[in-house]
């Protein structure tokens, strides 16, 4: 005989609850992480050396990895990957000039769930200044 169709809902939803807590599709999530600087505005010169900060609920048991984009996100490239017990990166800026330029991190926890978040606006890399001089001609007196 099959059990009432009050018994066989709750079959079907204890299967469910296990269903999700087996696989973790919906019940497991990383906090989300909040990109904060680079958020937009900022102009930074390439070769100089500026912090990545963000803000995530718990970093315990998390990774977090961070991408820089040069054309407003069309391409990533990675700046580094596995950080943890941080909220914060020293970065150097590469030094390739321009204005289309995002930051991109995510964090993964370690049933490979993850959140991500991006720069709300493009910031711009300025060239590193070239400096150039001249010397006094040879025979030059300099006054003091």
């Amino acid at each position: 005989m099959f059990p009432t169709r009050p018994a066989r809902s709750a079959v079907i939803a204890a299967l469910i609850v296990t269903a999700l807590f087996t696989s973790g599709s919906a019940i497991a999530q990383v906090s989300s992480v909040a990109l904060i600087r680079p958020n937009g505005g900022e102009g930074w010169t390439g070769g100089t050396t500026h912090q990545i900060t963000w803000s995530v609920g718990d970093i315990t048991g998390l990774t977090f990895d961070l991408e820089f984009s040069s054309d407003n996100g069309a391409n990533w490239s990675p700046i580094v990957s596995g950080l943890s017990n941080t909220t914060g990166y020293f970065w150097v800026i590469p030094q390739i000039p321009g204005s289309l330029n995002l930051v991109r991190i995510t964090a993964h926890d370690e049933a490979l769930n993850s959140s991500s978040d991006v720069s709300d606006g493009v910031f711009t890399i300025h060239p590193l200044p070239q400096i150039t001089g001249t010397s006094p001609l040879a025979g030059a007196q300099l006054g003091v």
